[in-house]
């Protein structure tokens, strides 16, 4: 892929484990979505990222909770506007939906940053692996982005959209998991 030069030793191998994530979350069956196990990897597979203090923020109730895994499979198999902007709303939407059913349920706090890296595997084309609004924020305003009011979920979408302006559309599943991680570097 393009950022071959960047993706080497260590960061060859978080590459390899992120990859491996987003393949795993996209291939699910939704018999096999449903089950507390994988729940649990979704909420708990650090392979994208780890979350820092957002670790400390845990919904293990949530593994079995029906109305959890039908709200993020809905979220997985629904279409996505063209526009950038609509996708980064829609996508929003979807995410504190989930928010919503999760706290205060199974947690007094809100599990952003699980949320946001189960979402980079959820969406593979338009999240980073950014799990937090500073490091989105300050990407954002770097790039020339205005806020506009969007949480920084909604952000990922308008991110991406100005990598692909700059670097040229994903080409795969490998390309799309590397502007990811673009958003890191």
């Amino acid at each position: 892929g393009p950022f071959q030069t960047l993706l080497k030793g260590e960061w060859a191998a978080w590459r390899r484990s992120y990859l491996d994530s987003v393949r795993y979350v996209q291939d699910a069956t939704e018999e096999v979505w449903k089950k507390p196990e994988f729940q649990s990897y979704l909420w708990e597979d650090d392979s994208i990222t780890t979350l820092g203090p957002g670790n400390a923020v845990t919904v293990p109730g949530a593994y079995d909770d029906a109305e959890v895994s039908e709200a993020l499979w809905q979220a997985r198999i629904m279409p996505l506007p063209e526009s950038e902007a609509q996708r980064a709303a829609v996508i929003c939407l979807a995410y504190e939906d989930v928010i919503g059913l999760v706290s205060p349920k199974h947690s007094e706090r809100k599990p952003w940053a699980r949320l946001a890296r189960m979402f980079a595997a959820i969406f593979p084309n338009d999240m980073l692996c950014l799990v937090g609004g500073d490091r989105t924020n300050r990407l954002r305003r770097y790039l020339g982005i205005p806020k506009g009011g969007r949480e920084f979920v909604a952000q990922h979408p308008l991110i991406r959209e100005r990598f692909r302006s700059a670097l040229g559309p994903e080409i795969g599943l490998e390309a799309n998991v590397e502007y990811a991680m673009l958003g890191w570097f």
